[in-house]
């Protein structure tokens, strides 16, 4: 009788285990489709903390912060002979502010 529960036993704790392992597969999978996708919308660039951030937008969409009562372009869409302008229409929030605007297609 011990034994029969013995082989009950390890066989629960190798299906646990087999859970487990899956979750941690599916789990990777899916940071690395984050990833690929996050890299899509930004590349990140060393120095130049401006306003807390360092990342270089690269879609369609400019990066501006609100500093000292006016917004300052942080990062251009990376669309060529596209001007990121005018500024967002209204005042920023709170001082340090970053929003993000999106440039019409080129």
């Amino acid at each position: 009788m011990l034994s029969a529960f013995m082989v009950v036993t390890v066989l629960v704790l190798l299906g646990i285990l087999g859970v487990l392992i899956d979750i941690a597969r599916n789990l990777r999978w899916a940071r690395k489709a984050y990833q690929h996708y996050a890299s899509c919308a930004f590349v990140v660039r060393t120095g130049d903390r401006h306003c807390g951030f360092a990342i270089k937008h690269i879609a369609g969409f400019s990066i501006w912060c609100y500093e000292q009562g006016k917004w300052t372009l942080l990062a251009h869409c990376g669309q060529p002979g596209c001007e990121c302008g005018p500024p967002p229409g209204k005042p920023g929030s709170y001082e340090g502010q970053v929003v993000r605007k999106e440039c019409p297609p080129k």
